[in-house]
């Protein structure tokens, strides 16, 4: 009796890893993969967000062929690099804005002074998205 239950539950096995080596063979690579934009700096970032969204607007604007689908698709890429820089941009200015916190409360003028004029400089590039 066991060798029966044996014989059966691979046979089991071996069709289910047939059938899932067949359903792998049949998918097709829907989509390929590509490397967003990259900016050495949040202005080369900034750049390449308004030059990303241009394009999506121009792409959404239209039909949405496949072939627009495909560009939004790579677009995307880009999209997400750039957002991923500006979110680690507006971490580093709450941090700063932090700084220019605790320093106001400890009567700092230096350090808020410093701090505030970099905060000022570095949120007027993000402000300029337009």
């Amino acid at each position: 009796m066991n060798k029966i239950r044996l014989a059966l539950m691979c046979a089991i096995l071996g069709c289910s890893t047939a059938t899932i080596a067949a359903d792998t063979e049949t998918v097709p690579n829907r989509v390929s993969h590509y490397e967003g934009k990259q900016a050495e700096t949040i202005a080369g970032s900034l750049a390449n967000l308004r030059e990303a969204n241009a394009k999506l607007k121009t792409l959404l604007d239209g039909a949405l062929t496949e072939d627009d689908m495909h560009d939004v698709h790579s677009l995307s890429y880009t999209l997400e690099e750039a957002l991923k820089e500006i979110a680690a941009e507006v971490k580093e200015l709450q941090d700063v804005v932090e700084e220019v916190h605790l320093g106001s409360e400890g009567m700092q003028q230096e350090l808020v002074r410093s701090k505030g004029l970099d905060y000022l400089q570095r949120i007027e590039q993000l402000l300029k998205l337009k």
